[in-house]
């Protein structure tokens, strides 16, 4: 049985690189569609209808006054609500209860509890929270909040006061008078009965707790040098002996002092020789120059003009040195003519 052998059909070059260009658009387009599946797939995808921080928020025409009620502000859309939140003034008190109004409707919406999902994990949430609202219309959320806090205590007549401060039992204290003391407790609140530095429980005596503060010692340990800046002398602690006085340094400083003052004046004294050293070899520089212009100018001066050759009047040949208005040659020349004339 005869075996049929198929030759394949030979395409011409140009049909097969127009096929191979089709095919790497195709793959390339291919490409393009999937990058941009993939990035649409990661934009972040709200609801409509909740305010997105940064961008979401649009302001409106909307203007706050001072006659909302709790029905207006529940009809508001957020739009509106965050422009009259932008948009009142806080100078006066009337002004400053009217955004009090908006203040707290904004945070009767936006301040929800982020829920959980039976797995326990926290469930998405697409709405804003306070700092992220506050910061789509350019405000700070900790700021108002502190803000409408103090105003509130101003109204309902709670000043701030300051913190009492808090010691242990044994903690150092001193008064106004920088006199010191030893803390051992508080009796009431707001009082401390303290005891002066040294004495006795017999001398102990009750005073404002805001009128004393911490006096922190300073901490030392076996051989630590202490410099003492009312009398600038350096002492050294020995433990039980107490501090003792180290040697003064003043003969010793007095001593570097003289040795930089001796370095000082050596160093401007080598410095003074060789700015002198400097000067007089310039000087003696100019002095060579001068001399040399001077012998220059006068060999200028005696030296006799060149002359330039003249040229025979016969032959024309130029020689230097020349007498006359002929040369040697064209003389000799005239001598021999002159000669044969006078034998003829």
């Amino acid at each position: 049985m005869a075996t049929e052998i198929i030759i394949p059909e030979v395409l011409p070059e140009e049909e097969v690189r127009k096929q191979r260009v089709e095919l790497a658009e195709q793959a390339a387009e291919a490409r393009r569609a999937d990058y941009d599946a993939h990035l649409k797939s990661m934009e972040p995808k709200p609801p409509s209808g909740t305010l997105v921080p940064n961008g979401g928020f649009v302001e409106t025409d909307y203007e706050p006054h001072a006659g909302v009620t709790k029905e207006e502000l529940a009809r508001l859309s957020p739009n509106d609500l965050w422009t009259a939140i932008r948009k009142q003034r806080r100078k006066t008190r009337e002004e400053m209860t009217t955004y009090l109004l908006y203040f707290d409707e904004a945070v009767r919406r936006w301040k929800v509890t982020q829920e959980r999902t039976d797995a326990g994990q926290f469930a998405p949430k697409y709405q804003p929270t306070l700092p992220e609202a506050f910061k789509a219309i350019g405000r700070n959320y900790e700021a108002e909040r502190k803000k409408a806090r103090r105003y509130l205590n101003e109204l309902n007549g709670r000043p701030r006061t300051r913190k009492s401060p808090s010691f242990e039992e044994g903690d150092f204290v001193q008064n106004g008078d920088g006199d010191e003391f030893v803390f051992i407790g508080e009796p009431k609140p707001g009082e401390a009965e303290i005891v002066p530095l040294g004495g006795n429980l017999a001398d102990a005596q009750i005073v404002p707790m805001a009128s004393v503060t911490r006096r922190v010692p300073v901490k030392v340990k076996w051989n630590d040098l202490i410099l003492c800046i009312d009398d600038n002398k350096l002492y050294r602690y020995a433990g039980a002996s107490g501090i003792q006085e180290e040697d003064d340094s003043s003969a010793l400083l007095k001593q570097v002092r003289e040795r930089d003052e001796a370095e000082v004046e050596a160093q401007q004294k080598h410095k003074r020789e060789a700015e002198r050293a400097k000067a007089d070899e310039k000087s003696q520089r100019e002095d060579k120059l001068r001399a040399e212009v001077a012998d220059r100018d006068r060999s200028l001066v005696t030296a006799k003009p060149n002359k330039w050759p003249k040229a025979c009047s016969a032959c024309g040949h130029k020689e230097e040195g020349m007498k006359g208005a002929f040369c040697e040659s064209c003389k000799k020349k005239r001598d021999e003519q002159k000669d044969v004339a006078e034998v003829r």
